[in-house]
């Protein structure tokens, strides 16, 4: 079933593109604006955010052989995300009719319910099994009401802490976007500065200084192999030359570079190497 939403570029597997716009779009809260506005496109009619609700809950619920015309906007805009839909059906058909104690009927019906009945399984595991019973836990006064919570104001800081935690561990952080008294909030991934970049960069250098003077001395006499790399038009072909023993390079290194090589501390002849002091 995932294969329909995976696509192999260039040996690279990566996700439909559309696949990617439906999550997105779910993960923002704006997948009902969406369909209003590619219905209207496909059939020039206006729908309510509460009809494409509705439509999206008769794709996701009915039967898989059930195609009505939003169905077919849909998988034009969604093919990926609609037959993955589809194909969840049919396997689950599959594995009813494998057990003799259903009749036919029964096991098109269950297997067609299949799909309906995993979304509010895990939605009862985030809310109840884990959100709720962690904000219990905490003696805070909580009630769940299909997908959101309901607390106090006073509360409120500590169950929106309790929810991000609990969804950081099951989906992952900045997968998700919360609505907090109709306001929406989305999960970003916070960029560094100039000065953060700076100083991640610098601490990895004297990390790797300190790791190359601690190695063994084998270690350290290849780290300190000479590379004399040469760029050959635009095809870019790197020449790899090593030298292991600065005294057999002869000629081949620079005055400055057998300098450097004559310095026995390796954390001082790294940072004459790399910063020229």
């Amino acid at each position: 079933m995932v294969k329909n939403c995976v696509q192999n570029q260039d040996s690279n597997l990566s996700f439909t593109a559309d696949y990617k716009l439906f999550k997105k779009l779910g993960k923002t809260g704006e997948l009902y604006e969406y369909i209003q506005k590619i219905y209207w496109q496909e059939t020039g009619r206006e729908i309510s955010r509460s009809e494409a609700k509705k439509l999206m809950f008769t794709v996701a619920f009915s039967s898989n052989r059930y195609c009505p015309e939003g169905k077919k906007v849909l998988k034009k805009h969604f093919p990926s995300a609609i037959q993955l839909i589809d194909e969840f059906k049919k396997g689950m058909i599959q594995d009813y009719a494998q057990d003799t104690a259903y009749t036919a009927d029964q096991t098109r019906d269950k297997g067609n319910a299949s799909f309906a009945v995993m979304l509010q399984q895990t939605k009862s595991l985030v809310f109840i099994d884990c959100i709720l019973a962690q904000c219990h836990k905490r003696k805070i006064k909580a009630l769940s009401k299909h997908d959101s919570i309901l607390c106090r104001v006073c509360d409120k800081h500590m169950v929106t802490k309790i929810i991000c935690r609990v969804l950081n561990q099951l989906f992952g952080r900045f997968s998700y976007s919360l609505d907090i008294d109709g306001q929406v909030f989305e999960h970003r991934k916070k960029r560094k500065t100039r000065m953060q970049r700076f100083v991640n960069q610098f601490v990895s250098t004297l990390f790797g200084m300190a790791n190359q003077a601690n190695a063994p001395p084998r270690v350290r006499k290849r780290n300190e192999a000479y590379l004399q790399l040469s760029q050959v038009g635009e095809t870019c072909v790197k020449e790899i030359k090593v030298v292991s023993d600065p005294r057999a390079a002869g000629s081949a290194m620079s005055q400055r570079e057998q300098e450097i090589m004559k310095i026995r501390n390796s954390r001082i002849r790294e940072w004459r190497r790399r910063f020229g002091v």
